[in-house]
């Protein structure tokens, strides 16, 4: 895959995103609210800025099997309230209960989530509707499932043909449709016993993007076979239709996020967005509420306990905005927001928000700043950062940021996000926020009124889906025929990431990376080689190592005490561990060798980088070559082409026409992450789409010549002899595991 066809990927799915689930929301009336001892009142003290409240925040109290988690549920169902329903796209794909009464957390012995029917695609939203009846939403089907037992009991595929009664245009009025196959199903809930399933309908996900209208799937639902039967359908007032709210009067609010394209990294708004309130009891649209250009999230709103108001934030700005459900209008849209960071385009990507027992506080995770943000809005005017808390934000991670904590900039980024439901300190103990991560993907637990009580242990081994037992397939649905055409999936399967799923990239995606080999797999010392044995790992693991003496401008940027010498057919095996190269634009990754230019009377040294680039014909070059493989299971090497008898006669550029590994030399003080002499520092580079691979993560170098044992492996001497490892780089890399 092409860098910049993925860097559209993240364009056109950035309008695509990771949301939070019910909020699981406790809902008490005032005349329920019991009495409060002396006691009492201590463990629910309230947080002021004399008096302020302990945060503890606890990182990786639960980590799952794979990244990205898509969907964090605390229902707020007599007998849930203290289970965390999380959904995961895979090992395994489907939906864990996690018990939040345990220290450390683990997997729930009351609930058995469900693992998702083989052939039903990638889950992305859940509703809970009771201890056993459950709805989880994929990129290709809706599943009927009951969460104490694990079983399905329909699995529901989304792909049948609407028609409208007159022609509609597209977001980019370019043309108008007829007729549809909803696809790129985004969030669920049920009202009245109906099901309603919000679907974007893109045309094309990639920049620039363009979707056929917006629609609302409406589905009758049965307590006994069919369980579920599609009834009808709405058209939304604007493009990209993706959370789904229920509120109060039988009503639902749907968020019509908008069209956006991805400029650089920054999600830009290109059609309106809105709020569609439906009556479910005449599945139509009874008022729409404009918020303009601004990219609303995907996740459901926020609601208060009375159903007054409601909040939702933005994938373009750092902005979180108040609906009052009341009179239908926005209080605060993007001319007045509620500002949590910042109000320029592109200043964060605010995916989920939930209020917390009494509606004081609502808080809202920062994809980019890997953090939850406290707002007070109990007041007569929201405040952002409120000083009645010892720490905040409340930081959960990495930010998108190079440092030294973290290399790469790849940011955790803070996602889904659920209250426990219940007054802190009278209805449970320990933490009342849960935050899933990203990258890892991991469950963060947040005490926001922590009293010194024991604190949760993070898990020295988790084992998320040992206590999981894979359930029968459930029925496939008959009513509703496959989608056979291969159309809504095209531009997912060709870009290697989840078909159909209604995601946000920056969440659920591989995130593109660069950097340098991280460990050592094996090593071959031959006889005559060794130098630099003794200082493994380090000598061979990051960027290259500047020289000991002035060696830049004859393209020695390593020293000799910067290298290990394999030795005439030695070999090493090296792993780019999280950073996986990709396929991408040019080359994937640089080997660099202390190769050095020549000097002659005609070409001295300052002038022998110049020629080298302008006229490689003139130049000599000292080199010592070796064959590259790679491989991405460890086992199975694909080897480039290399003419060891090329790379050892003639000139800098006859050198180069052996496609080995160390002919070209290696440039102090310049960008080891670029390929080439001109802007780079040089070094060989190579690219996957020479062998045939998307992705490698090992990398296997065999120098010239014939192996031959040394007398002690484990004291192989110090000779220089053939080829001179001193790093790898990764051009185009994907963080995964």
């Amino acid at each position: 895959m092409e860098l910049n066809l993925m860097k559209k990927l993240f364009a056109c799915l950035s309008l695509i995103l990771l949301s939070c689930g019910e909020g699981g929301l406790y809902t008490r009336q005032p005349s329920e609210m019991p009495n409060e001892s002396a006691d009492e009142h201590k463990l629910q003290q309230k947080c002021t800025e004399i008096n302020p409240c302990n945060v503890d925040i606890t990182r990786n109290a639960f980590i799952f099997g794979s990244d990205f988690p898509a969907d964090v549920i605390i229902p707020d169902i007599e007998g849930m309230r203290d289970t965390a329903f999380v959904v995961t796209v895979s090992n395994p794909t489907g939906v864990l209960a996690i018990d939040l009464t345990t220290n450390p957390l683990s997997i729930s012995k009351k609930f058995n989530g469900l693992i998702s029917p083989s052939g039903t695609g990638y889950p992305s939203s859940l509703f809970i509707m009771s201890p056993s009846r459950a709805f989880l939403l994929t990129s290709t089907h809706v599943i009927d499932f009951n969460p104490t037992n694990g079983i399905a009991n329909k699995s529901l595929p989304l792909s049948y043909t609407i028609a409208f009664s007159d022609p509609l245009p597209l977001s980019d009025s370019s043309s108008t449709v007829t007729s549809l196959v909803p696809s790129y199903p985004s969030r669920i809930a049920t009202m009245d016993s109906k099901l309603y399933i919000t679907t974007s309908n893109y045309i094309n996900p990639l920049s620039p993007a363009v979707a056929a209208p917006g629609t609302v799937l409406v589905f009758d639902v049965f307590e006994s076979d069919p369980f579920l039967k599609s009834r009808t359908y709405i058209v939304t007032t604007d493009y990209n239709p993706s959370g789904i709210t229920p509120i109060q009067n039988g009503a639902l609010a749907v968020t019509n996020s908008g069209i956006s394209d991805l400029s650089g990294s920054i999600a830009v708004p290109k059609t309106k967005a809105s709020i569609d309130i439906i009556d479910a009891a005449t599945n139509t649209i009874i008022s729409n509420i404009p918020m303009g250009i601004v990219g609303l999230s995907f996740d459901e709103m926020a609601v208060a306990k009375d159903g007054s108001k409601a909040f939702i934030g933005s994938i373009s700005y750092g902005e979180i905005y108040e609906i009052n459900l009341r009179n239908f209008t926005a209080v605060h849209d993007h001319n007045s927001p509620i500002t949590v960071t910042g109000n320029n385009l592109g200043s964060d990507y605010l995916p989920s928000q939930a209020l917390n027992f009494d509606d004081s506080y609502l808080f809202v995770s920062s994809f980019e700043q890997s953090a939850v943000y406290p707002i007070k809005i109990d007041g007569e005017e929201a405040t952002s950062l409120p000083k009645e808390f010892t720490v905040w934000p409340f930081v959960i991670g990495y930010p998108s940021q190079v440092s030294a904590e973290n290399p790469t900039g790849t940011n955790t980024g803070a996602g889904p996000i659920a209250v426990r439901p219940g007054r802190p300190g009278e209805d449970f103990t320990g933490a009342d926020i849960f935050v899933a991560t990203g990258y890892p993907g991991t469950l963060v637990a947040i005490n926001t009124n922590y009293k010194g009580e024991t604190k949760l242990a993070t898990p020295e081994n988790p084992a998320p889906t040992e206590n999981i037992d894979e359930p029968a397939s459930p029925p496939i649905a008959t009513d509703v025929p496959e989608d056979t055409s291969e159309d809504n999936d095209k531009l997912y399967t060709e870009l290697t990431v989840f078909p159909k799923l209604k995601i946000d990239p920056k969440i659920f995606l591989p995130k593109l990376c660069t950097g340098y080999a991280s460990a050592i797999i094996d090593v071959k010392i031959s006889l005559g080689g060794g130098r630099g044995f003794f200082s493994l790992p380090d000598v061979v693991l990051g960027p290259p190592e500047p020289p000991d003496g002035d060696y830049g401008e004859a393209g020695a940027a390593a020293s000799i005490n910067g290298v290990l010498s394999l030795g005439p057919g030695g070999s090493i095996i090296l792993d780019t561990k999280e950073c996986k190269i990709i396929d991408g634009e040019g080359p994937d990754f640089i080997v660099f060798e202390n190769a050095f230019f020549i000097a002659t009377p005609q070409i001295p040294i300052s002038s022998l980088v110049a020629t080298a680039i302008t006229d490689p014909e003139k130049v000599s070059v000292f080199s010592e070559p070796a064959t590259v493989s790679v491989s991405e299971d460890g086992v199975n090497y694909y080897t480039f082409p290399c003419d060891p008898e090329k790379a050892s006669i003639g000139s800098f550029y006859d050198k180069l026409q052996s496609n080995c590994a160390g002919v070209t030399p290696t440039l102090a003080e310049k960008d080891p992450l670029i390929a080439g002499l001109e802007d780079g520092a040089g070094g060989d580079a190579f690219d996957l789409s020479s062998v045939g691979l998307k992705q490698a993560r090992y990398i296997k170098i065999v120098s010239d010549g014939t192996f031959q044992v040394t007398p002690d492996p484990d004291n192989p001497g110090t000779g220089p002899a053939g080829f001179d490892i001193d790093a790898i780089s990764i051009i185009n890399g994907k963080m995964g595991k």
